[in-house]
């Protein structure tokens, strides 16, 4: 396995807890400015599977924000990065591994022993979609999920990274995606109220019953099955925003965000931050967002008013 394709396997990012999230550690302004000038490397397995033609025809259609972008195998790529480094963006998935450690009682302790056995395992595997430059630490992310489909994960990730890398590059004001998080989607938020929002019904609570929904969220929505979610965001239609709802790189797997953004451009309205809450007798609660129920429907009608 190339240097390359291991970097793109290992890239550990940070998001927020409690207070906020944020896409990325460290891209600015500048470093956005940066990747779009750059010519965008999409490493590729020599032998592609299935799965890797599809994701790159994807790229292909949806990725606007490079005027250049290549393909090239791992090992390929591996060397032009190192070759001229200032010269490339790269664009690719990531993984991102929790280990739990468990300790079991020895049976065969005897005093002179250990009392316990260790181990471990790996709870849980998060992937994101990943650009980042190959000379200088600017790197942004999305965090993607389990429950989707590949065209639906690649299509939306793309999406948010542009939509995220547009905002940067828009104005120098735009200094860091926090200015985002914390100004721009507030003014983004009522505009929500002009779109039909899909409802996923895979996504909905068990407890949620269906006529409930428009009492917690009373603007306009559709409850639909998956796939008109997935091409709604194919053909790109503006007058559609969905949910986007994924784990992100805390608590095993059961801690998630949700996104609410335009199915043609990317758009964010607005997002639910997991939360941790005060540590209790019982242990520390976790609201993890795992599904779309009373709580969610009634969050994204009150950050839309």
């Amino acid at each position: 396995m190339t240097k390359l394709r291991v970097a793109l396997m290992s890239v550990l990012l940070l998001a927020g807890v409690s207070v906020g999230y944020t896409q990325s550690s460290n891209l600015s302004h500048k470093k956005a400015l940066e990747i779009q000038k750059r010519t965008l490397l999409v490493p590729v397995a020599a032998k592609k599977s299935k799965n890797d033609e599809i994701f790159e025809q994807l790229v292909k259609k949806y990725w606007k924000f490079n005027e250049k972008i290549e393909f090239v195998p791992y090992k390929k790529a591996d060397a032009m990065v190192k070759k001229n480094k200032e010269k490339y963006a790269v664009l690719g998935y990531s993984l991102f591994v929790d280990r739990t450690t468990t300790r079991k009682r020895n049976p065969a302790y005897n005093g002179m022993n250990s009392k316990y056995n260790k181990g471990s395992y790996i709870s849980n595997t998060i992937q994101t979609l990943v650009v980042w430059l190959t000379d200088k630490k600017g790197t942004i992310k999305v965090n993607l999920s389990r429950k989707y489909s590949l065209e639906r994960n690649t299509i939306y990730g793309l999406q948010h990274l542009q939509y995220l890398l547009n905002y940067l590059v828009a104005d120098p004001k735009h200094k860091s995606l926090m200015t985002f998080y914390k100004r721009q989607i507030k003014k983004n938020a009522p505009e929500l109220k002009q779109k039909t929002l899909l409802i996923d019904e895979k996504l909905l609570a068990k407890k949620l019953k269906r006529a409930k929904v428009k009492d917690y969220y009373p603007y306009p929505h559709k409850i639909v099955k998956t796939g008109e979610v997935e091409q709604a965001l194919k053909e790109q239609n503006t007058d559609y925003a969905l949910i986007h709802i994924a784990s992100i790189d805390y608590g095993q797997g059961a801690m998630h965000i949700h996104f609410v953004s335009n199915a043609a451009t990317g758009k964010i309205y607005l997002y639910l931050a997991a939360k941790v809450g005060m540590p209790s007798i019982a242990g520390i609660k976790l609201h993890n967002n795992r599904n779309i129920g009373k709580k969610q429907l009634k969050k994204y009608a009150k950050r839309v008013k």
